[in-house]
Order: C-alpha cells, then sequence, then structure tokens
C-alpha cells in the first residue's frame, strides 16, 4: 500500500501533461470514460475526431484542410482521423506532451485488427513521433454489454503501471480490456504481456440484394493460447509491445 501511495504520488507531483484521443468521435462515452481517468495521473487534454472512424487504419489527411473546433479549454474537436489528431495537437492545438493515451475503444483491437484500428493508429503516431503512447481497448462479447464503470476501473489499473514503464523508443503499448465477468465477479483480472496473434482470418461475406456484408463471426475467431485474442476473451488484460 504505502509503495502503491508513494507511486501515486510521484506520478501527481509531475503533472504529466496527456493527450487523449480515439476513433469512436469526440462524444464517444470510453473517451470520457477515459478522461474521467487520466485525470488523475496529470493534465488533460483532448483532440479527437470529429465524427467516428472505426476501422480506418492510419489514414492521414494530406490535400485538404482539417476544421477543428474547442468545445471547451483543452478540448477540441478535428474534421479528421485519430492520426491526424496526433499530428495536429502535438504540432498545433496542444504542442509537447508527456504522454497519448488512445481510446477507451468500444470493442477489442485483438491480432490483426492493429492494423485497422484508428485507436491503434493514434498511439502509433505518437510513437512515430517519439512520444510513449497506450491504445486502450474494451472487448466484449455479444451477451455482454459495455460497462464503462467496469472499464474505468481497469483503465486506472493500468495506467497506475504503464505510466510509470515507458515503451521503448518508437514502439508503444496495445491493451484490452477483457468483458465484465457475467459470474457476478469484479475482482480486477490480471495482466498478461503477450504478443499479437498472427492467425489469419478468412473473410467471410453474405449477398445483400446487389452488394456484401461481412458475415465473420468475431468471437468466434480462431486464436493461439497465450496469444492477445486468447488472453483477453479469456478474461485477462491483453498488453502487447507493439
Amino acid at each position: 500500500m504505502l509503495l502503491l501511495q508513494r507511486t501515486k504520488s510521484l506520478i501527481q507531483a509531475k503533472k504529466m501533461k496527456i493527450l487523449l484521443t480515439n476513433d469512436d468521435g469526440i462524444n464517444a462515452p470510453g473517451l470520457s470514460a477515459l478522461a474521467n481517468i487520466a485525470r488523475k495521473f496529470g493534465e488533460v487534454h483532448i483532440v479527437a475526431p470529429k465524427r467516428q472512424h472505426s476501422g480506418c487504419g492510419h489514414q492521414v489527411t494530406f490535400h485538404n484542410a482539417i476544421e477543428y473546433g474547442e468545445m471547451e479549454p483543452n478540448v477540441y474537436w478535428i474534421d479528421g482521423t485519430p492520426a491526424d489528431c496526433v499530428r495536429l495537437a502535438t504540432s498545433e492545438l496542444i504542442g509537447d506532451v508527456d504522454w497519448v493515451i488512445s481510446g477507451i475503444n468500444q470493442g477489442s483491437n485483438l491480432g490483426n485488427d492493429v492494423f485497422m484500428s484508428g485507436t491503434v493508429a493514434a498511439a502509433r503516431e505518437a510513437a512515430w513521433l517519439e512520444i510513449p503512447s497506450i491504445a486502450l481497448s474494451q472487448y466484449h462479447p455479444p451477451s455482454n454489454h459495455h460497462h464503462w464503470g467496469w472499464s474505468e476501473r481497469l483503465a486506472k489499473f493500468v495506467l497506475e503501471k504503464f505510466l510509470q514503464e515507458k515503451p521503448q523508443r518508437y514502439r508503444f503499448w496495445s491493451i484490452n480490456f477483457p468483458a465484465l465477468p457475467t459470474d457476478g465477479s469484479t475482482d480486477i483480472p490480471s495482466i498478461r504481456v503477450c504478443d499479437l496473434d498472427p492467425t489469419p482470418i478468412k473473410p467471410e461475406y453474405r449477398p445483400d440484394g446487389r452488394a456484401y456484408l461481412m458475415a465473420n463471426d468475431y468471437h468466434a475467431r480462431p486464436r493461439l493460447a497465450g496469444r492477445d485474442v486468447d488472453v483477453c476473451f479469456s478474461g485477462e488484460i491483453s498488453v502487447t509491445l507493439i
């Protein structure tokens, strides 16, 4: 307990400057949940997309002007992607920051998801800019709705640990929270540092008139024991250094 109190005091004494962003948009509940927790660790600035950009990957805006607006002090929306948010925030709107935290994504980002995720791309962009960064995502199976109070508890738990453990240069943490247990347990799950699951997923589609809809069952995806998909789906917090 004494060590934890010293850790908290050390974090607060440093008055870290933290940039928050996401890919679900400025009004997403996951971003609000993250802000509630991040303010316990330092000075929080938010620069997030005006609208949802889930699955946009590491797309950036080169040829069009990027509109922005200030909703309140230190809170901005921009009409761009998550990677744009990090670029514009650190170069123009906010300036230097100690950490970039992206999320909390409404859905997991596991295995090959990290190459499609805007949430993860924001953390990757920060790492390329040599800023320590973390991507946070919340898994939920079909039978289990989002419980943002649960996500806040897990975010506080991991940030207490990982804000003291900067990743290597040009690398970042991708952290996925498991679903709230259905047995009523509210115990904080264990953390498992693990590798990405490289298992390929063959795309499946079903026809819909003159169109096709994705038909893959995300929750039944193949997985390797001990890799991030298996760890998160099994109820632990998966942490991967990317």
